[in-house]
């Protein structure tokens, strides 16, 4: 956009990727137990507010009321926000507390993320989402929204991308996900993207470069 509008040159424009410490998450993730009960747990850290589509989830869950139970899956959601209040109204209007659990603001989000089977994100769109690189680097196998952000994340089928406004497409990519061999390869595929391409030395040591030739 920046060279569209003609603000900048090419030649003066450096793309710094986030970068994260993925493997001191790592290895608090690996000495955690695994999800050993029959449900099959989705989580997401998230903001209430617009931009997160927590209502979008909550839509979709309505709407998929049946496939949820069936399969034996809950949802659980850490955060807080503006819309909480609105959005656990709705939650409990839809009559789905026992699918999708508002578990507040977690002071270790590893902790959280150690306690799911997949990451989901329904955000209606994203920068590049420090969340999202956290579960890769846990890793776990992410089911999110086919939006500027993810988008730009995910290039090499390193998770599954679905219609944040189609219940139907969600359930669909969600089912391919009940297999433990496809979420223990998407884990893998993610882990090794966050290795390559979002290591916190490879953010710093391009940042000090670009310094450097200023």
């Amino acid at each position: 956009k920046i060279i569209e509008y003609k603000s900048a040159v090419p030649q003066k424009i450096n793309v710094i990727l986030n970068g994260i410490d993925y493997m001191e998450i790592n290895s608090y993730f690996s000495i955690k137990t695994t999800n050993n009960n029959e449900q099959l747990i989705l989580g997401t850290l998230a903001r209430f507010t617009y931009q997160k589509g927590i209502d979008l989830m909550l839509e979709t869950v309505k709407n998929s009321e049946d496939f949820f139970r069936s399969k034996k899956i809950i949802i659980k959601v850490a955060g807080d926000g503006e819309d909480f209040l609105k959005t656990d109204q709705m939650r409990h209007q839809y009559e789905i507390d026992d699918i999708v659990y508002f578990e507040g603001q977690k002071d270790d989000p590893v902790e959280f993320l150690s306690n799911i089977d997949i990451y989901i994100s329904f955000a209606r769109w994203e920068g590049l989402p420090l969340s999202v690189l956290e579960a890769m680097s846990c890793p776990l196998p992410c089911l999110l929204s086919s939006v500027t952000g993810h988008n730009d994340l995910v290039k090499n089928n390193e998770a599954i991308l679905f219609n944040n406004t189609n219940p139907v497409d969600f359930t669909n990519k969600l089912e391919i996900m009940l297999a433990q061999n496809t979420r223990e390869e998407l884990a893998k595929k993610s882990y090794e993207l966050i290795q390559k391409n979002h290591s916190l030395e490879k953010m710093t040591c391009e940042t000090i470069s670009v310094y450097r030739h200023l």
